[in-house]
């Protein structure tokens, strides 16, 4: 018997994963991750990396597991040079598909953790990381907003390469006045596809209405089962944009399994 979930993966592009080699355990590496994917009927998967561009392990991928596309991209934290426009060019021109905003490296992120980790469940291996590299503590949060609100030039200048390379922009772990003027910025400037990451995460600390506000704005929202579903009680709800629908409670079932840790919803053409 076919279940639901089953049928939603059939096509489904993945926009979110993260495997090995990571300073965070992971449950599969690149790999893994494309043959699962793969053997479920997705039709690609996109590597994130808190630590660097993965356009150069998406590429090995492809060569290793063919009839799934594998994708890369970039986070932007102080691993490559942080609010970096030459990193996301260089991305961009190796075959990057997504530019994330600081992760790791947020200013907001570190605010709510306590640091560059996401506390004690995941704190192990990039603490030792930390203490092998005492700089990294000297290092200050990023954000994309100077002191009176408005949007760095840099940041401009990165969504500018963004909308000339249609790609999609991702908010990565930013604070919510920031992700509603990068928003409102990125759309003016041109940038087609904007992902809201976690917004049911207690990090981002977005309501429903700040959520209908920025699909009011043209971005779509990156749904996490695990999170989403204690505010719908596992009914058929909204999630992303007008006309476009997923069931929780299929999700909640994909998510129990072993690997990947989550997947997402068909979003057409993002990737």
């Amino acid at each position: 018997m076919t279940r639901l979930c089953d049928e939603l993966l059939q096509g489904a592009i993945d926009l979110h994963q993260h495997a090995a080699p990571s300073v965070f355990e992971r449950v599969t590496d690149d790999i893994g991750l494309a043959l699962e994917s793969r053997q479920r009927g997705m039709r690609a998967v996109l590597l994130k990396a808190h630590e660097h561009d993965t356009t150069g392990r998406a590429a090995l991928v492809r060569r290793q597991v063919p009839g799934i596309e594998t994708f890369g991209g970039i986070v932007l934290n102080h691993s490559v040079g942080g609010l970096n426009p030459q990193a996301v060019d260089g991305c961009i021109k190796l075959g990057g598909r997504m530019v994330w905003m600081p992760t790791l490296s947020a200013r907001h992120h570190i605010g709510f953790f306590g640091g560059s980790h996401f506390g004690a469940s995941m704190r192990a291996r990039a603490d030792a990381v930390e203490r092998k590299t005492t700089e990294h503590k000297t290092l200050t949060g990023l954000s994309v907003l100077d002191a009176h609100g408005a949007l760095l030039p840099g940041v401009r200048e990165i969504l500018e390469l963004i909308t000339a390379a249609d790609i999609c922009l991702s908010t990565g772990h930013l604070s919510l006045p920031e992700i509603r003027v990068l928003v409102k910025e990125a759309r003016s400037i041109g940038v087609r596809k904007i992902l809201i990451t976690h917004p049911d995460l207690a990090l981002s600390g977005m309501s429903l209405e700040d959520q209908q506000a920025l699909a009011a704005d043209g971005a779509i929202l990156e749904k996490d089962t695990r999170e989403s579903r204690r505010r719908t009680s596992g009914r058929w709800s909204r999630k992303i944009q007008q006309g476009s629908w997923e069931s929780t409670r299929g999700f909640e079932e994909v998510t129990r399994r072993r690997t990947p840790h989550r997947w997402q919803g068909r979003i057409a053409g993002s990737a």
